[in-house]
C-alpha cells in the first residue's frame, strides 16, 4: 500500500469517524446535562443532550487543577460520569428544580477581584 492510498483511507475513515461523533453529540436523550465550570474563580455554564458531552468536558478537566465541574441531570437514574477528580457534585434533580437554579456568570477577572480586599 503507497503512502497517497494509506492518506486516503485514513482522511476516509476520519470523515466518517467525525461524522459518528457530531451525531453522537447531536443524540437527545431527552435528558438535560446541566454543568458549571468553576475555573480560576470564574464560573461559566453548559447544557448538553445527553452525557457524552458532559464526559468529554471530565475528560478535559481530568484530575480538577484547572478547574472543577458541578453536574446535575434530570436523568433520575444517570449513574455519574467516569469518575475523574473535576467532579465535585453529582446532582440528580427533576426538571422544575433545574429550571429554578441561578445559571450566572463570572469572568475570571470578576473571581480575582471578589478575592481582593476592597479598598
Amino acid at each position: 500500500m503507497s503512502y497517497k492510498d494509506l492518506l486516503k483511507e485514513f482522511n476516509d475513515a476520519k470523515r466518517i469517524a467525525d461524522a459518528k461523533l457530531k451525531a453522537l453529540r447531536n443524540y437527545d436523550s431527552g435528558y438535560i446535562w446541566l454543568v458549571q465550570i468553576c475555573s480560576y474563580g470564574s464560573s461559566h455554564w453548559r447544557e448538553f443532550k445527553n452525557i457524552h458531552g458532559v464526559q468529554e468536558l471530565c475528560n478535559e478537566y481530568g484530575d480538577g487543577y484547572d478547574g472543577l465541574l458541578y453536574i446535575y441531570t434530570t436523568d433520575l437514574k444517570a449513574k455519574s460520569p467516569v469518575d475523574c477528580g473535576c467532579v465535585s457534585k453529582f446532582i440528580k434533580i427533576p426538571k422544575q428544580e433545574l429550571d429554578k437554579l441561578e445559571r450566572t456568570h463570572k469572568s475570571k477577572t470578576e473571581g480575582l477581584l471578589s478575592f481582593l480586599p476592597k479598598l
